[in-house]
C-alpha cells in the first residue's frame, strides 16, 4: 500500500512487517487479533485491541479496520469500519479536544494530552478515509464520496471554532486531501 493510499498515524500504527500494532506508547502483536478477525470473531479482535492498548471503542475498530485493508481483506475492513459510530466519535473528540485544546499565549494546559486526542482523531477520520477507499475498490462510487463527505463533515463539526496554526498536524491535513481527492 503506497502512502498515498493512507495516512500515515503517528500514535497509532499498524506495522505488518512486524506484524504488531502500536498505540499511545504500547505495542502489541498482531498474531492474536489476526487469529480472531481470520474465524470472522471481529467483536473479540475488537475487544484484544481495547484491552491490549487501552483504546476506546471507535478507535479499536478504526485500526482493526486498517489492519484488515492492509491485510487486502476490503470486505472485512468495510465489516470493521461499518461499526464504527461516527457521531459519538465526533462528540468524544469535540468534548476532548475542547477540554484540552492549549491556550494560544502560552501552554500551561498538557500538550501531550491535548495531542493524543488529535491523534485520535487522525485514527478515526483516516479510518472513515480508508472506508471510502475500501469503497471505491469495489465500484461503490457514490457511497465511496458519501464516505469522504462525512470526512470533511466531522472536521468541521470537531474544529467548528477553526484549528490555530500551531495545531494543524500533516496527517489530519492528508486525511483531508485525499478525503477531497476522492469526491467527484
Amino acid at each position: 500500500m503506497s502512502e498515498s493510499e493512507s495516512p500515515e498515524l503517528a500514535q497509532f500504527e499498524c506495522d505488518p512487517s512486524v506484524r504488531q500494532v502500536s498505540a499511545n506508547g504500547i505495542s502489541m502483536q498482531t498474531t492474536v487479533v489476526e487469529a480472531k478477525l481470520d474465524e470472522g470473531n471481529i467483536q473479540e479482535a475488537e475487544s484484544a485491541l481495547r484491552d491490549g492498548l487501552s483504546l476506546n471503542f471507535e478507535e479499536a475498530r478504526a485500526l482493526l479496520g486498517k489492519l484488515e485493508y492492509q491485510r487486502g481483506n476490503i470486505e472485512g475492513a468495510l465489516r470493521v469500519f461499518d461499526g464504527i459510530d461516527l457521531q459519538a466519535a465526533i462528540q468524544r473528540m469535540q468534548d476532548s479536544l475542547g477540554d484540552k485544546q492549549p491556550p494560544k499565549k502560552g501552554r500551561s494546559r498538557s500538550d501531550s494530552t491535548f495531542a493524543v486526542s488529535q491523534h485520535a482523531t487522525n485514527l478515526v477520520l483516516g479510518a472513515i478515509y480508508l472506508k471510502a477507499k475500501s469503497l471505491q475498490k469495489l465500484g461503490k462510487l457514490t457511497e465511496a464520496a458519501q464516505e469522504c463527505r462525512s470526512v470533511l463533515d466531522a472536521v468541521e463539526k470537531i474544529f467548528s471554532d477553526g484549528i490555530p496554526d500551531v495545531l494543524v498536524e500533516d496527517k489530519l491535513q492528508e486525511t483531508v486531501g485525499h478525503a477531497v481527492e476522492l469526491l467527484p
